[in-house]
Formats: C-alpha cells, structure tokens, sequence
C-alpha cells in the first residue's frame, strides 16, 4: 500500500485532536490539582467525534450533485446519433463510480478515525476523574 503524499486528511486531524483533548484533560486536571476536571477533555473529544459526524458530506447529496452537474453541462444529442449518447453515458458512468468508490474508501477511513476518536474520548471521560487522582496520588 502506497503512502498518500499532499495534506493531511481531516479526519486524521480530527483523531489527533480528540487523543490531545482526552490526555490534555487529564493532565490539566492533575497539574491544576483538580479530579473533577479530568474528564472534561474526553467529553471534548466526544463532542468533536460527533460534530464531525453531523456535518461531513452526505454521499447521495454528492452523486446527485455530480449528475445535475453533468446534465446542465451536456448539450441535448441528436435523435440519430445513438452511438454517440452511448458513448457519453458510459464515460458518465465510469467517472460517477471512480468517484463513488474513492468517496467510499474515504468514508470507511473517517469511521474508523471517528469510532477510535469517540471510544478513546468516552473512556477519559468516564475515567479521567481516576486517572489523574492516580497521577496526584490521592
């Protein structure tokens, strides 16, 4: 498997910010001396997890828009030219599932960032209280 070079997904941003806001939580919380704190990064992190979920793209809105894109830009064939049609409609076709299965193959990638990003946060949350009386030592 090749390494993909140019910017870094979001959704590898969005997991690096939800492991620094679950430990940053616990580690604010210990320094400041204050248990209660502890969980608060990990709710972060979680509310991160679920306000990217909310908002990402909407895969059918995308092959609608991809189509509705292709239909304005095409002019209406000719009557006798049924070769012709066949031929645009197949390169529609072969464009519309290269960017369908790229879209997927993103998509699966972000789940699995989100469902890691949203576990990890939910267990600083649940145990950020315990995790920094550990590091205080109480």
């Amino acid at each position: 498997m090749s390494r993909r070079s140019g910017p870094v997904p979001r959704y590898v941003l969005l997991l690096i910010a939800c492991l620094v806001a679950s430990v940053g939580g616990v580690v604010l919380s210990a320094w400041l001396h204050q248990p209660k704190w502890g969980g608060y990064g990990g709710a972060i992190a979680v509310a991160l997890s679920f306000l990217t979920l909310a908002v990402r793209e909407d895969l059918g809105d995308r092959v609608f828009r991809i189509l509705a894109r292709d239909r304005a830009h095409t002019t209406p064939p000719a009557a006798n030219d049924l070769p012709g049609r066949i031929s645009r409609l197949e390169t529609r076709q072969a464009a519309l599932e290269a960017s369908l299965e790229q879209k997927s193959k993103e998509t699966r990638r972000q789940n699995v960032m989100l469902a890691i990003g949203s576990v990890v946060g939910t267990v600083f949350a649940a145990l950020g209280e315990e995790m920094v009386n550990w590091l205080i030592g109480r």
